[in-house]
């Protein structure tokens, strides 16, 4: 899927750098608007479909940020750009889905700004499980996930977590109490840990309780959080989790992403191929035709073996090499610089030139 972010700054060695720093990820499209007529133009022509923005504080056309009241509307993140250090902006503009600050005081900031716009759509990937008997603090902290993008589920007490955990394999982050009814923290964590459930968990605990976080220590928490709770704590201390999580997966989307040459990838994890940044359209059997030439670089795979694991379940009496022949051309077609080798006799391989 491709990220779409919406830059609203009328400096244009701002929105400029700004984009060939966000640009610099195959997935992600930056527009730019230059006004916050600019910006409604291009919220229409997309159907209000973005991921992030990152806004001006002081455009032409709306110099006192009457730019925030507009985005906030779109329930979609908003990183705020400024070049003032008011430390009471903040204020006035808390809770209108304001994910960040940045002071526009040099290239730094700007390349901390993308940094903050991948994080956030990284989040998408990210779900947390949030875990207290107390209502009202599962409510406050589930909606201060949403507006950074973390999907987030809940549970009242431990035996109730454990369940959902049970139930959703893909949980990345725990977040519980101690004092909890039914199943305490302590005992919650036990479980995990003795059913090979290893996902970060952070601990939230009152300041006279040594023993119970000496205990979770051993048990592999990755932060704790004390009582009474501040929020933005709270989050500061979720998003070095977050921040752990995303740079183990830029690891391993580096890694996934093999170069076929100067602007052709094929990513072996969510098995796409990717030409200027678009993902190519393919039919199953196209698809299927490239893992297996991908399954080992620049090996030559037998016509025979390719044509069984092709129509392994659906044997008939079909000429299944004109068959093959015909994905091979239809895949040269949709993607010219795919460098399909026949090598006459043996098989087809992938020819990877890197330039």
């Amino acid at each position: 899927m491709k990220y779409k972010v919406l830059i609203i700054d009328d400096s244009n060695s701002v929105s400029k750098t700004l984009k060939n720093f966000i640009e610099n990820d195959i997935d992600i499209d930056v527009f730019i608007a230059k006004s916050l007529k600019g910006c409604a133009d291009l919220l229409l022509q997309e159907k209000g479909k973005f991921d992030i923005f990152l806004a001006d504080l002081g455009l032409p056309d709306a110099p006192n940020g009457e730019i925030v009241d507009f985005l906030s509307k779109f329930s979609i993140p908003i990183v705020v750009l400024t070049g003032s250090d008011d430390i009471d902006i903040e204020e006035k503009f808390r809770n209108k889905h304001i994910v960040d600050y940045i002071i526009k005081d040099g290239i730094s900031a700007l390349a901390y700004a993308s940094s903050i716009v991948k994080r956030i759509l990284h989040n998408k990937n990210v779900k947390v499980l949030v875990v207290d008997d107390s209502k009202s603090f599962v409510e406050k902290t589930v909606d201060l996930l949403k507006r950074y993008r973390i999907f987030a589920l809940s549970a009242f007490d431990g035996e109730e977590a454990y369940q959902v955990l049970k139930d959703n394999s893909d949980i990345k982050i725990v977040l519980t109490d101690y004092m909890m009814p039914k199943m305490n923290g302590l005992e919650f964590l036990e479980e995990l840990r003795k059913d090979n459930f290893d996902m970060p968990f952070i601990f939230v605990t009152a300041r006279d309780e040594p023993d119970k976080m000496l205990k979770a220590i051993q048990l592999d928490i990755n932060n704790y959080v004390l009582k009474p709770i501040n929020l933005q704590n709270l989050l500061s201390v979720i998003d070095k989790v977050v921040e752990k999580l995303y740079k183990e997966y830029l690891i391993l989307e580096k890694n996934s992403h093999i170069q076929l040459n100067k602007d052709l990838f094929w990513n072996k994890n969510n098995r796409t191929l990717i030409f200027e940044n678009e993902v190519i359209k393919l039919t199953k059997k196209e698809l299927m035709f490239i893992e297996i030439l991908m399954a080992e670089e620049n090996m030559v795979h037998k016509i025979e073996d390719i044509i069984c694991t092709l129509w392994n379940d659906e044997f008939l009496d079909k000429d299944y090499i004109s068959n093959l022949k015909n994905i091979i051309s239809r895949l040269r077609n949709k993607v010219p610089s795919l460098i399909i080798e026949n090598l006459y006799g043996m098989g087809y391989k992938i020819n990877i030139i890197k330039e």
